[in-house]
């Protein structure tokens, strides 16, 4: 009998399971029987892992099944290994498909009681193909969403002996159910994102964005601001806040201890589904985690901007410049050496104390009022007082300036 071509996106174990409908065998292992001479056992079958069945169905059946398209295309091993070192994945791909390694790894991939399929999906594949088949990224546990047609992934729980040793049709006239949590439309964008990406992509940790996200949302340790890390304690509640108390649990458990949140910092947690989480809560884009190109810290902007007013005459005191920045006021000269910045804050108590006189105090028409108003929201300007001395030092600025020009011509 001719072994079934893949479908678009169809798991191994329908692959088989369709074998199996089309040979008309009455029991399932006659099937498995058939095809891999009683040299495998189920549980490989109905994995989400690479198994040594593909390989055996690739040497017997090499004009239909692809053997890397297939290990790329019917089981979760992209999503699997997303997080994982770019030459650690490579070189462990290559190792199955030579044969040296084609026994299941991560085994809460290759042991488990339940399929998942879209019921609007089933429906477009037997309008095109003639039969449904089981979608490989439906598999996706965490995904709570289809990904193309937007309603609830449906499941069907089994037992284990079931699944593994028994064809599993799917089931039929099911209506889509479009609810859904506020969270879970993007966190299956972020989930079909690691599912989809080339295999061998990997996190950038030069660009280092998912720390940058992290600190931007305020998730990073007091402690040192020029190593950042991660505050556990932080990051369990901001989950905790956005999430169900359940879904936090089963992936994180009761707490982030230090340590743990020490791996996720340096990308040694090869969890996809932690990182997914992480990164819908704080609204960090699912590519970025792998890109060159480094997102932009919000302090860092903050600082720069500040600097940049405060060269054109500008004035801000040092508690002012921390508090538009949203940081102590005794963290502000680190930051400032961590991005390379000469202090630029005034002291202007001191100044009135040392300095001399020139005004006791100016009165202004209530046009002129709303003007300076707008000019101190529009500058981050907290008080009249500096708003009148950064006036006054932009004008002697502009007239050294033309004073300079005038006479270098």
């Amino acid at each position: 009998m001719q072994f079934p071509t893949p479908y678009p996106d169809e798991l191994w174990y329908s692959i088989i399971a369709r074998y199996h409908k089309r040979s008309g065998n009455p029991y399932w292992y006659m099937s498995i029987q058939e095809l891999f001479d009683g040299r495998t056992n189920s549980h490989q079958i109905s994995g989400f892992y690479p198994n040594e069945t593909i390989i055996m169905a690739h040497i017997k059946f090499p004009n239909v099944i692809d053997l890397r398209k297939a290990v790329l295309e019917s089981t979760l091993l992209p999503y699997l290994m997303r997080f994982y070192p770019k030459e650690k994945k490579i070189q462990a791909f290559e190792d199955f498909i030579n044969g040296v390694n084609t026994k299941p790894r991560l085994y809460r991939y290759t042991k488990h009681d339940k399929l998942r399929y879209c019921p609007l999906c089933r429906q477009e594949d037997i309008e095109k193909y003639g039969e449904p088949y089981w979608h490989t990224v439906h598999q996706i546990e965490l995904m709570p969403l289809c990904p193309i047609h937007r309603c609830r992934i449906r499941e069907i729980t089994t037992h284990k002996s079931l699944f593994s040793g028994r064809y599993t049709p799917m089931p039929e006239d099911d209506e889509p159910v479009f609810d859904c949590a506020h969270y879970e439309p993007a966190l299956t964008d972020t989930l079909f994102a690691y599912y989809r990406m080339p295999f061998e992509v990997s996190p950038n940790i030069k660009s280092d964005n998912l720390a940058r996200a992290m600190e931007n949302a305020g998730l990073i340790s007091d402690m040192n601001i020029l190593y950042t890390k991660y505050d556990g304690d932080k990051l369990y509640k901001a989950l905790l806040d956005f999430y169900p108390s359940e879904l936090v649990k089963q992936y994180f458990g009761e707490k982030i201890l230090m340590a743990h949140a020490s791996r996720l910092r340096n990308h040694r947690v090869y969890s996809p589904e932690e990182y997914a989480l992480i990164a819908t809560m704080i609204g960090l884009e699912p590519e970025l985690i792998f890109s060159d190109e480094q997102i932009p810290l919000h302090v860092e902007e903050k600082l720069r901007m500040l600097e940049r007013l405060a060269s054109q005459g500008n004035v801000y005191s040092k508690q002012q410049i921390a508090k538009i920045v949203g940081i102590p006021t005794y963290r502000l000269r680190a930051y400032t050496e961590r991005f390379g910045l000469e202090p630029f804050w005034f002291d202007i108590e001191r100044t009135q104390l040392q300095g001399k006189s020139v005004y006791s105090g100016i009165r202004v028409s209530q046009e002129d009022a709303e003007i300076l108003d707008r000019y101190m929201e529009e500058h981050f300007l907290e008080s009249r007082k500096y708003a009148a001395y950064s006036l006054i030092r932009q004008f002697l600025m502009a007239y050294e300036a033309e004073k300079e020009s005038r006479a270098t011509m």
